[in-house]
């Protein structure tokens, strides 16, 4: 390696070359007791040699990787190891005058003063003058003497740059300087009110650097600036989200919020962590005083009360309560445990609220509440008629058949499905009316036991918003009732073919529902069909039919393929694949110039718990070169590692997202050969591969060269090697160990 550096890591002295003196000191020490049968001081004097090699060797290659980071610009870690290099030698100059030099080449003058002023307060000659020393230029005692001296100098060019610094936040026009304070993260915002008072004043009266309040202890200086400026700060902010702060500055929060402080709230967020904190005096006063003091600015609430305490108050606060006191609420969430309470109220007191015909101005309504049922939900919808999206969980009852009636303009319903997998409303969907439902999810699967629903408000549901629809999910068909006599439905099919909007379908169910199969019929009718997520246990032959007559791919497939496997069932899927390679070579058949065909498949997810797939199914789907994402979860046994070799081999290299997770086999000659082939690889995920290690992983980052980001969860041999690297090659890595 050689001794030749940039000014970034060497302006101040040449890299660290490990002192050899000590060592052979102590061997002789070492040697000197082994003869006079002292072994207890030899063991003693080794162990201490073996410290100092390992200290000395470590703060070399520190000072070595400080080099190399500063060339590759990422000032941050090499700021890290050269904390660390002082850290291991306090005595020595040369972890100082890396420092330093690191906080100048980021402007930041002052940390770097203070750098040289700790260094030449524990900075000394550590070694023993030896004769001609000081005539020796290349001599131990020569260079840490000289670096003394560095930092004497290091510190007065410090001095004077900082000295000559220029306040561009008091120079630039305010409007400029406002929106740069307002992208700050919390740290600098904390950083920028210690660095002086005209700073904190600008600060301070920058409305919007506070629109945005997470009070949730990752910086208690900052959280305890905040608490001390609460006045300064709080007619600024917009949005408050209150988890895990300290109770002082909560109580002070609630304090300020009772005061009318808070005058432009308009959204509050409050989380279970937060919750077991808060004491019952502070949450009385917030739901009693502090929301009447909001309740004109307040569009949004967040309560996530799922594991406080509180709810055991005959007080706690129900959603009839929380409506009456915050009139404007657009948006609410309110999530509970799972315990016998009443979290609905009495609703009698707000019938004025029906005087304008209009009903409560609610839009966007998500319960997760103790078993929902149709008694306690009519109230709430016959007073929510502005609702656009409304999610539900733990609800055992039909209700689908109210909506109709109470809420004409519901866009979005989901029904024990998961909020967080439910689409978020847009801003033009808040406001405007819509002609219809657009999104529809269903699921039972949470709920134990299960209850039963009836289908005939579900189709119903459906059929009335057909040529709307764009988004139908129904998990679970097994808790939907099927009709007495299965081979005549009670409703016309072929209203279905008017769900010309339809680009989302996702279903589960055993292959012996027939309204499903009515459903599943009806694919070549959805046109506009681009995505289409299936898990059918049986049957798969004639649902793969059904694919095949729709004379197009959708853009996006996933398959939970069936558990228990067929010939039949193996020969359909790979017919599908053939069907789909043939029809990359043929023109579009789409004649109806409305609707906009999707062409050729690009993303394609197969799980496959048993042994389904195989080396001749892998094999098959590697021609279908449209493919740009794929997704492979599978323990079969079928697929050998010469399989996955030859098929890695053919993939496009036009795939940008690739995740692989289950099979045994996978080890890191498959990771080098994806990075190989796949020349255009941005995102990867693995999961549950227990063969791969960091070599494999560090070989793909480096070979890889448009990966962008990395999801590992459940491979035990990765570990933070790979991270490290991954932060070196500034690629966003994710670990999970489940």
């Amino acid at each position: 390696m050689t001794s030749s550096t940039t000014s970034v890591s060497t302006s101040s002295s040449s890299l660290y070359q490990f002192n050899v003196d000590p060592v052979i000191s102590s061997f002789s020490k070492i040697s000197k007791a082994v003869d006079d049968h002292d072994y207890k001081d030899a063991v003693q004097c080794a162990s201490v040699t073996i410290d100092q090699i390992n200290q000395s060797l470590l703060f070399s290659v520190l000072d070595y990787r400080i080099h190399a980071l500063c060339n590759i610009y990422n000032y941050e870690a090499a700021i890290c190891d050269a904390k660390h290099m002082v850290s291991l030698a306090p005595s020595l100059p040369l972890g100082y005058l890396r420092l330093g030099n690191l906080y100048t080449i980021q402007g930041k003058q002052k940390e770097a003063i203070k750098t040289y002023e700790t260094a030449l307060k524990n900075s000394f000659p550590t070694l023993p003058l030896k004769e001609n020393d000081n005539n020796d230029p290349n001599s131990i005692h020569h260079r840490q003497q000289e670096q003394y001296q560095n930092l004497i100098q290091r510190k007065n060019t410090a001095i004077e740059q900082y000295e000559k610094r220029i306040d561009f936040i008091s120079m630039l026009p305010k409007e400029l300087s406002s929106s740069i304070l307002a992208k700050l993260n919390k740290e600098s915002k904390s950083e920028c009110l210690e660095t002086c008072k005209k700073w904190r004043e600008i600060l301070l009266a920058c409305p919007m650097a506070w629109y945005t309040m997470n009070m949730n202890n990752s910086n208690f200086m900052l959280e305890a600036q905040i608490e001390s400026m609460l006045s300064d700060i709080a007619p600024n902010v917009r949005y408050l989200s209150l988890d895990t702060v300290g109770k002082l500055t909560c109580s002070k929060i609630i304090q300020e919020m009772v005061n009318g402080i808070f005058c432009n709230l308009k959204s509050l967020r409050i989380t279970a962590k937060m919750m077991e904190l808060l004491i019952r005096e502070d949450w009385n006063l917030l739901i009693t005083s502090g929301f009447r003091r909001i309740q004109h600015s307040l569009t949004e609430l967040k309560l996530d009360l799922a594991f406080s305490n509180i709810l055991i108050s005959p007080k706690m606060i129900k959603i009839s309560d929380i409506l009456n006191k915050l009139p404007h609420l657009i948006r609410l969430v309110y999530i509970t445990p799972d315990l016998k309470l009443d979290s609905m109220g009495d609703f009698s007191s707000m019938s004025s609220l029906n005087d304008t015909n209009q009903g409560y101005p609610l839009k966007d309504l998500d319960l997760q509440l103790c078993r929902i049922n149709r008694r306690m939900i009519e109230p709430l919808l016959q007073h929510c008629s502005q609702l656009r999206r409304l999610t539900i969980e733990r609800c055992v009852d039909d209700f689908v058949d109210l909506l109709d009636l109470y809420c004409p303009n519901l866009q979005i319903i989901a029904y024990n499905y998961g909020a967080e997998k439910v689409a978020e409303l847009n801003k033009n969907e808040i406001d405007d009316k819509n002609d219809g439902l657009r999104k529809f999810y269903f699921s039972a699967d949470s709920l134990e036991p299960q209850p039963r629903f009836d289908y005939r408000p579900i189709m119903s549901l459906i059929l009335n918003n057909a040529s709307t629809l764009d988004t139908i999910d129904i998990e679970d068909w097994s808790t939907i009732t099927q009709p007495p006599d299965q081979s005549i439905l009670p409703y016309d099919t072929t209203e279905l073919k008017k769900m010309i909007h339809l680009k989302s379908f996702s279903i589960d169910y055993d292959g012996n529902h027939p309204v499903a199969e009515s459903l599943l019929q009806s694919i070549p009718d959805y046109h506009a069909l681009t995505t289409l997520n299936i898990y059918i246990q049986k049957s798969l032959p004639r649902f793969i039919d059904y694919l095949i007559a729709a004379r197009r791919p959708q853009q996006t497939l996933r398959f939970i393929l069936p558990t228990n496997k067929t010939n039949d069932d193996h020969t359909a899927l790979l017919g599908l694949f053939q069907h789909y390679t043939d029809m990359l070579t043929q023109p579009s058949s789409s004649t109806n110039k409305n609707v906009t065909y999707t062409k050729t498949l690009e993303t394609l997810g197969l799980w496959d718990a048993t042994n389904f797939l195989t080396d001749q199914m892998l094999n098959t789907l590697s021609n279908i070169k449209s493919i740009t994402n794929i997704e492979i979860i599978s323990r079969s046994s079928g697929i050998s590692p010469e399989g996955l070799n030859v098929f890695i081999s053919k993939l496009s290299d036009k795939m940008t997202d690739f995740r692989l997770g289950g099979l045994d086999i996978v080890n890191d000659d498959h990771l080098i050969r994806l990075a190989n082939q796949l020349k255009s690889l941005t995102h990867i995920k693995l999961e549950v591969l227990e063969h791969i290690t960091d070599y494999g992983l560090i070989v793909l980052m480096d070979r890889a060269i448009h990966l962008k980001s990395i999801l590992i969860s459940t491979c035990p041999l990765i570990t933070e090697t790979a991270v490290n690297y991954a932060n070196l090659k500034h690629i966003e890595i994710s670990i999970n160990d489940v």
